[in-house]
């Protein structure tokens, strides 16, 4: 189905500015899919200057999930707690984008 999420946390001290980085990567059976998803979430920026938030489609390199594609979220934060509360509110909204999807998507 569609999400298989892993994430990493790391903590960064050359990155002055933003040394708080944390990736997601969640899996799609369709690039069509993936593509529907990052525009929905692209919509909502986040507030102030203290989080970075980028999306972009790249190509899983699993071979048993032939077409598979992965939407990777990368965060920067300025705080720790920062980059827990924006992680937490994209994953919040990526499930309920998500449950809509699977819920409306074969409606004509």
């Amino acid at each position: 189905t569609i999400m298989a999420t892993t994430m990493t946390t790391i903590m960064t001290t050359d990155k002055k500015a933003f040394p708080y980085t944390c990736e997601l990567d969640v899996s799609f059976p369709t690039k069509e899919s993936a593509i529907r998803t990052k525009e929905i979430m692209c919509v909502d920026e986040e507030i102030g200057n203290r989080v970075v938030k980028t999306l972009e489609i790249v190509p899983a390199n699993d071979d048993d999930h032939d077409g598979d594609v992965l939407l990777r979220v990368a965060f920067k934060a300025t705080e720790a707690k920062m980059l827990r509360v924006a992680v937490s509110t994209f994953c919040d909204y990526l499930n309920v984008a998500l449950k809509c999807q699977q819920e409306f998507d074969h409606m004509p």
